[in-house]
């Protein structure tokens, strides 16, 4: 009941941001992102419309970020909540680390981040 209730209220929000993150974070040939009423996010590449399991480990750990992201952003409107992230780009390769990292950058502009990496290739400069 609760998550039918979260979902109502807020899947329309939790869409848009969801999206947003994809396309600031995934690679242009994803052409759209989306969230079912039952908060799985799906990303459509090719045509085809899959779920988590059909990606990599770097490919998912992105897509649940652009989730968790776009969570914090439907259920804080009105505040910006910190966010704390650990490591959360250990499975990327060096260019999606890099674009993940400059969201961050960005999104530090209006959020507190506790930014926890145990390897100097996955700072912020």
């Amino acid at each position: 009941q609760a998550r039918e209730n979260l979902s109502l209220r807020y899947l329309n929000t939790v869409r848009r941001g969801f999206e947003n993150y994809t396309a600031r974070l995934l690679r242009e040939e994803w052409a759209h992102s989306d969230v079912d009423p039952e908060l799985r996010p799906s990303v459509t590449r090719a045509g085809q419309t899959r779920e988590l399991t059909a990606f990599s480990a770097g490919e998912t750990d992105l897509l649940m970020l652009c989730m968790r992201l776009a969570l914090a952003d439907a259920l804080f409107a009105e505040e910006r909540p910190f966010l704390i992230l650990d490591d959360p780009f250990v499975n990327l390769d060096g260019n999606n680390t890099e674009k993940a990292l400059a969201v961050l950058a960005d999104l530090a502009r209006d959020h507190q981040i506790l930014y926890l990496t145990c390897h100097n290739s996955r700072t912020i400069s």
